[in-house]
């Protein structure tokens, strides 16, 4: 099966398309599934440069990121056969006032269903992103840092032990103090 995967980010949109079979493993490692690239594609664009508490994203840079996703599901469509499309929002999304306009531009001119996922949430996947490359049968401290928010996941053999994710990335300290 074909899988499409997309990862919105403050900073970068991200894009994986990937062949999924199924292994048997119901490690936590693998979520008893082995992946197999077929393309990654990624677009820098800058979703939360110039965001405000009081208004949101700023209008341009939705712009740049509505663009990113109707190339991206050009590429999906183009690559054939994938069956779904998993698109998940991270911190500038999750706080701004006017993220439902964000969301409902994104279905309407790329046919994609964005998931706003919590600073938990991002943890979590992101130490399943990890563990697929990386031995978890030690302890693991993990650090994620985005343009919008920085998680820290505590692992120990595979297993999460402790989540944080803090509303501070790279993106929103350059706009405050460069």
């Amino acid at each position: 099966m074909r899988y499409a995967s997309i990862d919105i980010g403050t900073n970068t949109l991200r894009l994986l398309v990937a062949d999924v079979e199924a292994t048997g493993d119901r490690g936590a490692s693998r979520g008893g599934a082995a992946l197999a690239p077929v393309l990654y594609e990624n677009r820098i664009t800058r979703l939360g440069g110039g965001y405000r508490a009081d208004r949101g994203i700023d209008p341009a840079a939705a712009e740049r990121t509505l663009k990113g996703l109707e190339r991206f599901r050009s590429v999906i469509d183009r690559a054939g056969g994938v069956e779904a499309v998993f698109a998940v929002a991270t911190s500038v999304v999750r706080r701004a006032a006017n993220r439902d306009v964000l969301v409902a531009e994104a279905r309407r001119r790329a046919g994609v269903e964005i998931e706003v996922i919590s600073g938990a949430e991002e943890a979590r996947l992101s130490l399943l992103g990890v563990a697929t490359v990386v031995d978890g049968s030690a302890r693991l401290l993990l650090m994620d840092i985005g343009g919008g928010s920085t998680e820290f996941i505590v692992s120990e053999c595979g297993a999460p032990a402790g989540r944080w994710s803090m509303e501070m990335g790279v993106v929103h300290l350059a706009e405050a103090h460069l």
